[in-house]
């Protein structure tokens, strides 16, 4: 059953990044020439090393996406997950799940704020992936931490 919950989180994975228009490893690529750039980059060994800020400013989010992450963390951090079995951080794994592929099913954005998207997605699926199918505590931290990093990057 684990391994189906994780081929089904790559599968959206795959869906989600080539059926957006843009190229995104071109992006990330082109992000990582201009390491240097004025915008700030997070320097902690997270993954999220080439998320930026937009000039100083979060990256605008479309309303899809706002409503989706506004979801997501009002239903995790609102759960008292430190204290919840493996079972029970499962389950919270899969409900994060089914809101991230209704946030992929809904992808409507487009440039620079698109792909600082991607960059974030690429490292939250999974982390979110990982609570699903391991129930650890460890891995719902890792959760909260990046549902924090969206709020310091996107609006």
């Amino acid at each position: 059953m684990k391994h189906i919950s994780t081929i089904i989180g790559v599968f959206a994975c795959l869906i989600f990044f080539t059926s957006c228009d843009d190229n995104i490893a071109e992006s990330h690529a082109q992000q990582k020439s201009e390491k240097h750039s004025a915008q700030p980059v997070l320097a902690v060994n997270d993954g999220l090393e080439y998320l930026s800020l937009d000039n100083g400013q979060k990256w605008k989010m479309d309303e899809h996406t706002r409503t989706a992450f506004s979801e997501m963390a009002a239903f995790f951090l609102n759960s008292n997950y430190m204290s919840m079995d493996a079972k029970e951080l499962e389950k919270i794994g899969i409900a994060l799940k089914e809101r991230v592929d209704v946030l992929i099913g809904g992808c409507t954005m487009s440039g620079q704020a698109h792909d600082q998207l991607h960059i974030y997605l690429m490292e939250y699926i999974p982390v979110v992936d990982a609570l699903l199918t391991s129930g650890k505590a460890e891995d719902a931290k890792k959760v909260r931490y990046y549902l924090e990093q969206y709020i310091e990057y996107f609006e």
